[in-house]
């Protein structure tokens, strides 16, 4: 058998073979509660308290943090082998305390929603997971603040008689004021700032449409006379997915390239919706981004669309209804056969068997199937298995599960893991008289109970006298480092291992380590979990994931050398697993002198003197002091010091300067540059930034000024690169705030502007370059010469083979019988 095949246990159990576990990990008492409420401000440090206790059998495999805020999980960091890694994708500052708690500071708005710890364990080699979850909000009475937009306390603000409000850690601590304000009864008056107009649709207003129809979304806002519209943005949720619709700013509508549904804005905030399809039914959400003394605001409102009950039944019962006065008798449409399996159906399997869904469907004459999907849900989450089109069954590429059709829906299922017991789901799309329609099935698969009594409690059974024989499992690849390869490098040079392997088909990763062993000295380079790789904040060395577990480094120090090794860990039919590769990094040997003779390693390859173009040798890795009258019979270049001579020096009076935020990097145009172009070219703006840790991006624009008037090109927003609908030049994105421009006409010469919104401790700014784009002189004739710019490159004639000058950007029309004295194409 290729899996463990765990029924045998019910024979176990039967002749009374008791097993006993340790029954592992163990929240303390002085653990926050699971689904705790907690409350924080944006200035506070937040910490939870989360401690565990394991069995003696029980080793902790690693610790990991998630948080989801309005629907999107991320992982915020792991902790592996002694090391706390902290994501590279947040900037939350955090820090590991006890075995499993997490003190949190650096909030924004968007940081609020539900925190996850789990631990996971490893017992009598089973993979265990067990977790804790806590609920952070703001307090009721900040809340107030942050919906009626009371401005409180800014840098530099003095409240009369009551001095109380504090910056920490760079974030305005407004809860503390608000907290003393209240208590002492000061009434603080600013200006309310954004209210959303008497006929706007009321918030989480009930609308109702068909699909031909086209629906208006009457949002309208005013603002305070010292508030200002950063932009507007729409979204949808549909089914659970959220996806942006369109953007407003700098007066132009940008809808989303990515839906297929017709929009335009009315009024200031308004949104009118055609061509609907039955997915586009859910919550229409406008967002208002506003700035006011230099505070970023945010108000928003929702509507949720849906359609009439009547045509509900239409679409639900394919029944269609009324047309014109017409009333139309249709057949009932699909009908599941009696031999498929029930709706909700339990059924029990263990992990080496094949499980069959035996169902099978009907449809009347009229109607005709547009396609089938099979879907999973395991521990809350939903995966698409398969589908059927046009005659061809395509399983997804995402699932190892192996999968084939039986009748016209059932599916045969095998290759379980643990996490492929849940729900399966087929749905058949038909089409009836015009009408889309679903019909579903769902069965329930799980273990059987005594199997689970073996999962659940980590019990490795000892089976009498029988012999399982397991697939292998992870294998390394041809592409791979030997086990034990030796490398050679100098301090300057990147490094690569090239490890690869491959999975068996009942095994999944569960993560992948990477250590270095110098002077007797382990320590952990990084790891890769949940699709991130996590570098180590405990190393300087520049690392770089590659296919599928490589490494490369750089930016080494002599303490670097030494063994490097990689470790995957698996999960195999519940148990775990761990296969390593390791190689020996060391410097070349140094030159030195013996017996009167340069002794030394070279490169590969001669090097070219610039001065005298004569091939010269190039040592590895050190210099060679040379003493005495006699020179040695070689000739070298220095290319690296010697170990022995490097000089550590002492940085006395280091000074610290704060995270100014967005920088230009060299890769960029410098601001004000010059650029020529023809009307055919294509031109790039290299710009490029980087940000502080403590700030984010609210968007990127785009702007052109040409002959006095600026008309805006693009913007990025949300993810996605926008497009202006009133311009006619071709844009594409370059990292990371770079424009690629063609398509030029005469009028689109001029100034070219990028502008980088930010937000940092909860104020907008704002940073900008430009650079003029301009086209050369057209050549002319004067006094009796010709004038003319050339391209600073001269090309060559396909024909002759002759080097000849390009003029740039034009023509030269000759008048009259005497040629000009130059060679030009």
């Amino acid at each position: 058998m290729a899996n463990l095949n765990l029924c045998c246990i019910r024979h176990l159990f039967t002749v009374g073979i008791f097993i006993s576990a340790t029954a592992g990990l163990e929240w303390a008492e002085n653990s926050v509660d699971d689904g705790a409420q907690l409350e924080a401000c944006l200035g506070e440090t937040v910490t939870f308290p989360w401690q565990f206790t394991t069995s003696d059998d029980e080793t902790v495999v690693n610790v990991e943090w998630h948080k989801t805020s309005e629907g999107i999980q991320t992982i915020l960091a792991i902790h592996n082998d002694g090391v706390f890694f902290p994501s590279p994708a947040t900037n939350l500052k955090l820090s590991m305390i006890q075995n499993a708690g997490l003190q949190v500071s650096n909030f924004t708005w968007t940081d609020f929603g539900t925190y996850r710890v789990t631990v996971n364990t490893l017992q009598h080699g089973v993979l265990k997971s067990s977790s804790r979850t806590a609920v952070l909000s703001l307090p009721e009475v900040a809340k107030m603040v942050l919906g009626e937009a009371v401005l409180l306390a800014v840098v530099g603000m003095f409240l009369t008689g009551h001095q109380t409000c504090s910056v920490g850690h760079g974030n305005l601590n407004l809860c503390g004021c608000i907290r003393h304000l209240f208590t002492v009864g000061i009434v603080i008056s600013a200006t309310a700032g954004l209210e959303w107009a008497e006929n706007s649709v009321d918030d989480g207003a009930q609308l109702e449409a068909c699909l031909g129809e086209t629906v208006t979304f009457s949002w309208q806002f005013t603002t305070s006379d010292d508030e200002t519209v950063v932009n507007v943005e729409w979204h949808k949720t549909s089914e659970g997915i959220q996806t942006i619709l369109a953007t407003y700013t700098d007066g132009v509508f940008f809808p989303s390239p990515a839906t297929n549904l017709k929009l335009s804005m009315i009024q200031n905030a308004g949104l009118q919706v055609s061509n609907f399809t039955w997915t586009d039914f859910g919550t229409y959400r406008v967002t208002v981004n506003t700035l006011q003394h230099g505070v970023f605001k945010s108000s928003y409102r929702t509507a949720v669309l849906s359609l009439p009950e009547v045509a509900k039944m239409v679409r639900d019962e394919a029944v269609l209804l009324a047309i014109v006065g017409m009333f139309l008798t249709a057949t009932a449409g699909l009908e599941w056969a009696e031999n498929s399996v029930d709706d909700g159906a339990q059924l029990e399997a263990c992990l080496g068997e094949t499980v069959t869904f035996s169902w099978q469907f009907t449809t009347s004459d009229d109607e005709t199937v547009v396609n089938v999907e099979w879907h999973k849900t395991s521990e809350g989450i939903q995966t698409i298995l398969a589908t059927y089109t046009d005659g061809v069954f395509f399983p997804s590429p995402a699932t190892n599960l192996k999968l084939s059709m039986i009748q016209n829906a059932g599916l045969q299922v095998s290759n379980f893991t643990w996490t492929d017991f849940g729900k399966y789901r087929v749905t058949v799309n038909t089409l009836q008289h015009g009408v889309l329609k679903s019909s579903s099935r769902t069965a329930v698969l799980s273990l059987p109970e005594v199997a689970k009594m073996v999962r659940d409690e980590a019990v490795l059974l000892a089976i009498v006298g029988m012999f399982l024989t397991v697939s292998s499992g992870l294998e390394w690849t041809e592409k791979s480092l030997v086990d034990g390869a030796t490398k050679e490098a100098c301090l300057s040079d990147t490094v690569s291992f090239p490890w690869h392997f491959t999975l068996a088909e009942d095994e999944t990763i569960v993560n992948l380590e990477w250590h270095k062993k110098s002077d007797g000295v382990e320590t952990t380079l990084a790891m890769y979990n949940g699709q991130v790789f996590f570098k180590s904040p405990l190393t300087d060395l520049k690392l770089s994931l590659l296919p599928n577990a490589g490494l490369q480094v750089s930016n080494f120090t002599w303490t670097d050398f030494g063994t490097y090794r990689v470790t995957v860990n698996t999960q195999q039919n519940g148990v775990f697993k761990s296969n390593s590769r390791a190689a020996v990094l060391s410097p070349p040997d140094a030159p030195v002198l013996a017996g009167g003779r340069l002794v030394a390693q070279m490169v590969p390859r001669p090097i070219t003197d610039n001065t005298t173009g004569e091939l010269h040798v190039q040592l590895v890795c050190g210099n060679f002091v040379y003493l005495g009258t006699r020179k040695p019979l070689v000739v070298w270049k220095v290319a690296k010091m010697v170990r022995d001579e490097a000089v550590l020096l002492a940085i006395v009076g280091m000074f610290l300067t704060v995270s100014s935020g967005l920088e230009w990097t060299e890769k960029s145009l410098v601001d004000g540059a010059n650029k020529e172009a023809c009307l055919s070219d294509t031109v790039s703006f290299p710009w490029h930034f980087t940000l502080a840790e403590d700030e984010t991006i609210v968007n990127v624009e785009w702007h052109r000024k040409s002959d006095g008037v600026e008309t805006m090109l693009a913007i990025y927003n949300g993810g996605l690169f926008f497009k202006s609908p009133l311009i006619h030049l071709k844009l594409s994105l370059l990292p990371n705030a770079g424009l690629q421009v063609s398509n030029f006409s005469w009028t689109d010469f001029g100034t070219y502007r990028v502008t980088v919104k930010t937000q940092q401790h909860g104020a907008l700014k704002t940073s900008s370059r430009s650079a003029v784009l301009s086209i050369p002189d057209a050549p002319i004739i004067a006094g009796g010469r010709l004038v003319a710019q050339m391209v600073p490159r001269s090309v060559t004639d396909n024909t002759t083979g002759e080097l000849h000058v390009q003029l740039a950007c034009g023509n030269f029309v000759r008048f009259g019988t005497r040629p000009p004295s130059v060679v030009w194409k």
